[in-house]
């Protein structure tokens, strides 16, 4: 029968995988075509507001705290796995809160004040991918390490 840590590993595991699908999606594909969109800044308005659904959330969240648990405090963890969770910990949830949500909340309140809608979203274009980049490096990366 398998522990509760089991569990958790395997579960934050899972997590970190769809997560590293959903970013590298938008890194590879998403954002590529909503660039060339005329509507992309308001079709990228409303992927931002729907993507906030309770199992995107429950998803983001749980894995943030399950990596961020193994990262530093479970018993029983090869460094090689420390340093996947800490890597996936810091390249994806802190990385996100501190650029993408920024960056969001920027492109959403220049939806419902078109002025300048075109230089915002050019830069959005520039500076949201740059990091969710980052965020698809370091959730790809931290499933190699976990895969050593």
């Amino acid at each position: 029968m398998a522990s509760i840590h089991d569990i958790a590993v395997l579960l934050c595991n899972v997590m970190i995988g769809l997560l590293s699908g959903v970013y590298f999606i938008f890194s590879n594909t998403v954002m590529t075509s909503l660039a060339k969109a005329n509507n992309g800044a308001a079709i990228m308005g409303a992927i931002n507001e729907d993507i906030l659904n309770p199992i995107f959330k429950l998803m983001f969240i749980i894995s943030a705290v399950l990596s961020a648990y193994f990262a530093v405090f479970a018993p029983s963890i090869e460094l090689n796995e420390r340093v996947a969770y800490a890597v996936f910990f810091i390249g994806t949830f802190v990385v996100t809160l501190v650029k993408n949500i920024p960056d969001n909340n920027r492109l959403k309140a220049q939806l419902k004040s078109p002025q300048e809608l075109s230089q915002v979203w050019q830069d959005y274009l520039k500076h949201w991918v740059f990091w969710n980049h980052i965020r698809s490096f370091s959730a790809i990366c931290s499933l190699v390490l976990l895969n050593m």
